[in-house]
C-alpha cells in the first residue's frame, strides 16, 4: 500500500489508498480500516479507495 495524497492538518480529512489485488485482497483492507470507502475505482487488478479520516477528540 501507499499513500496517494496526505491532508495538510492530519486530524481532519481524506486517505487514498492504492494498491494492486494480487498483493493485498480488499476485503482484508476494508476490514483493516474498519469502515467504509467514499468512492474508489478499479482498473484491471489495480484499486484504489478514498476515506474519511475519523474525527480526533
Amino acid at each position: 500500500m501507499r499513500i496517494t495524497q496526505e491532508p495538510r492538518d492530519f486530524s481532519r480529512g481524506r486517505f487514498s489508498v492504492k494498491w494492486n489485488e494480487e498483493q493485498i485482497n480488499t476485503a482484508q483492507l476494508l476490514k483493516a480500516f474498519g469502515q467504509q470507502p467514499l468512492f474508489g475505482d478499479k482498473r484491471a487488478k489495480t484499486r484504489w479507495l478514498v476515506f474519511k479520516k475519523p474525527e480526533v477528540q
